[in-house]
């Protein structure tokens, strides 16, 4: 059973145009009832039954939409495919307006950014891999990208640090523990409007953050890696 919804309105960072947020997924460690079993596919890499939350989080720490409840042996592209974010960008609902008019005349639809676990897409922007001679506007977009997300991963940091069981263990039924999570989101958004200031990383526990990689963008379109290539550019001329 997953868990899916949108919380508010998508609004843009400036630093990078109008991107919306970062895609950001967190593996929740699940403490079973004794007698429940389950499919193996909640078992994950480190051997731990667990779901998994991907979230979009914006650049001021609120949670903007959520999924949650996939088995813990999904991987980042498998998650979000099946979730309602990807179903309403997909439609058109979403993702759509507003657009700018980038410095070389480009005309950008609104975008999210995410690591290298995700195909690149004309909205979904994954860094570059970076090698020997790389070109200076493919140096600025990973930085820029870099920097954003480690204000976006704190979110999970201050998640894990406030309700302890999303780091520890959900002791419940599988069927329940999706529910559990939401409640944590909701009740993160509800502290953020009300000025509860993120507290300093370290002080809920690091969670970590991985040099950028492209493993997975090889199936990138052409059209999303042009994209792409414009965002990089302009970010370039505004250096």
């Amino acid at each position: 059973m997953s868990v899916d919804g949108s919380l508010l309105v998508l609004r843009p960072n400036a630093n990078l145009q109008i991107a919306m947020g970062q895609l950001i997924t967190l593996t929740c460690i699940l403490e079973l009832p004794l007698g429940q079993t389950i499919a193996d596919d909640y078992v994950n890499r480190k051997k731990w039954h667990s779901i998994v939350l991907q979230s979009v989080v914006d650049f001021q720490g609120t949670i903007l939409d959520y999924f949650v409840g996939m088995p813990g042996v999904a991987n980042d592209e498998r998650v979000l495919r099946n979730s309602g974010f990807f179903r309403r960008v997909s439609s058109g609902e979403i993702l759509q307006t507003p657009k700018v008019e980038l410095l070389i005349g480009f005309q950008l639809k609104p975008y999210i950014l995410g690591d290298g676990g995700y195909t690149t897409t004309p909205w979904l922007m994954s860094p570059y891999r970076v090698r020997l001679g790389t070109l200076a506007h493919i140096v600025v977009f990973n930085d820029a990208l870099v920097q954003d997300r480690l204000i976006v991963e704190q979110v999970f940091g201050c998640l894990k640090g406030r309700w302890r069981l999303l780091d520890l263990g959900i002791s419940s039924r599988l069927e329940w523990a999706p529910h559990i999570v939401h409640a944590a989101c909701i009740l993160h958004n509800f502290l953020i409007r009300n000025d509860d200031v993120l507290k300093r990383q370290e002080e809920y526990g690091q969670h970590a953050t991985e040099v950028p990689n492209e493993q997975q963008n090889e199936g990138a379109t052409d059209y999303a890696d042009s994209v792409k290539e414009e965002i990089a550019s302009d970010l370039c001329l505004r250096q």
